[in-house]
């Protein structure tokens, strides 16, 4: 697998500086598996999971969401009923909520425009669904957790 030009060893640094600021400010650092050994990490070449969405032209809507896990070699599908139909903002929430936890458990993912696109789209999508401010929040902020483990 190719490492997209990124130094183990710089991204280890940058890594760790960052795993320090987030116990600093009482947070969850231990579950982020690529700040213990970034090398390690960053060669696995079996826990990787690649991600695409699709969206209407405005970047609004969700019409689908797909998920390889190179692992199980299992794709995961997830469309409107209907060619053209968007997804629920519980469907998102839900994939949003899969996707966290393989970051958790050490997997990197992967995506064309994930940072630019797909993972501020499914956080932007799966807040609609609450009506309070800081729970959209959270939401805006899983996603971009999510964006700080894409490759």
């Amino acid at each position: 697998m190719e490492h997209l030009g990124k130094s183990p060893d710089m991204g280890h640094t940058v890594l760790g500086r960052v795993n320090e600021a987030i116990d600093e400010l009482g947070g969850q650092s231990a579950l982020l598996h690529e700040t213990e050994d970034y090398r390690g990490w960053l060669e696995d070449e079996e826990k990787v999971v690649v991600l695409d969405i699709e969206t209407n032209e405005e970047g609004t809507e969700i019409t689908a969401i797909q998920r390889f896990q190179y692992d199980t070699k299992e794709t995961t599908l997830i469309r409107g009923k209907k060619l053209g139909n968007y997804l629920t903002e519980l469907q998102v929430q839900d994939q949003l909520n899969i996707i966290e936890e393989l970051t958790n458990n050490g997997y990197k993912v992967i995506s064309h425009n994930g940072v630019g696109f797909d993972t501020r789209v499914l956080g932007n999508v799966a807040s609609r669904r609450h009506a309070d401010p800081s729970d959209q929040l959270a939401v805006r902020n899983q996603a971009a957790r999510i964006s700080q483990r894409l490759l």
